[in-house]
């Protein structure tokens, strides 16, 4: 069994997930930390499926759980590595599969092995069925179909912002700006679905395109459930547009394209 810790936000917890899938026909283990980068139980965001199972981890209650040892706490650092090492035959950290992922990613791919430990927010594999994978609740799909309505064949918007500085600096706003004038010269009636973490950024689109931009209204927080859940509603939005204008340097953009296999057009200056 595959067992992996995958960190960071969503996009990158579904992307390390997703790959820890595609190296084996057995079911993965997952835990699934609810910390200030992800505040929100798995199973409140998708629906269970045979291909992994899932414990919901939360740092504040350590001590009901052993698979504290399993995550990432500088405390126990040297603690972590001897029991890994113990119960594992390969232990593979971030570090670890950046390396792999800069040598071109094959060599985690030809390792076989019944004990595997993952702690990573990288990709390193790729399903090819991210969809097929990540179902989302009927509450969470719901709302989806509530905000997309009739909005058929739209472009997707992200606009990264908040604590993501590359994407800050390398898509300014006024790359957005051409590219949503660029396609209403070609569609003067293409409609955009908006999804920032940016409510400032927000507000001034809505008001400069009243007619053509719709968007979700949940206030995106990582350190609440709600936000979260508002979080992977603009994920599933976006991966059902027909393409997706998206922020450098976030994978959010670029893994929304993957589960939607659509095309992806990223801003760079």
């Amino acid at each position: 069994m595959i067992s992996i810790v995958p960190g960071g936000g969503l996009a990158n917890r579904m992307r390390a997930i997703d790959s820890a899938i595609a190296l084996t026909r057995n079911t993965v283990k997952i835990i699934w930390l609810k910390n200030k980068d992800l505040n929100c139980d798995f199973y409140q965001l998708f629906k269970p499926h045979h291909l992994f199972r899932v414990v919901d981890f939360n740092y504040s209650k350590f001590y009901a759980y052993p698979n504290y040892l399993f995550c990432r706490a500088k405390k126990l650092k040297y603690l972590q590595e001897i029991v890994r090492k113990f119960l594992f035959n390969q232990v593979f950290t971030n570090p670890d599969i950046e390396e792999i992922n800069s040598k071109g990613g094959s060599g985690i791919k030809n390792l076989k092995s019944n004990k595997m430990f993952i702690e990573t927010c990288e990709r390193f594999d790729n399903t090819k069925k991210m969809h097929e994978i990540f179902i989302p609740t009927d509450a969470i799909q719901s709302r989806v179909d509530s905000i997309i309505n009739n909005n058929h064949n739209f472009i997707g918007i992200h606009i990264r912002r908040t604590d993501n500085i590359y994407a800050i600096i390398e898509s300014p706003l006024s790359l957005y700006l051409e590219a949503i004038e660029k396609q209403l010269a070609l569609d003067p009636n293409v409609k955009f679905f908006l999804a920032t973490d940016d409510k400032d950024i927000k507000k001034e689109l809505l008001e400069k395109y009243p007619k053509h931009i719709f968007t979700n209204e949940t206030p995106l927080s990582r350190n609440s459930a709600e936000g979260i859940k508002g979080a992977l509603v603009d994920f599933l939005c976006l991966s059902n547009a027909k393409l997706i204008i998206g922020s450098s340097s976030s994978s959010f953009s670029s893994e929304a394209a993957n589960y939607g296999n659509i095309d992806l057009t990223i801003l760079k200056k």
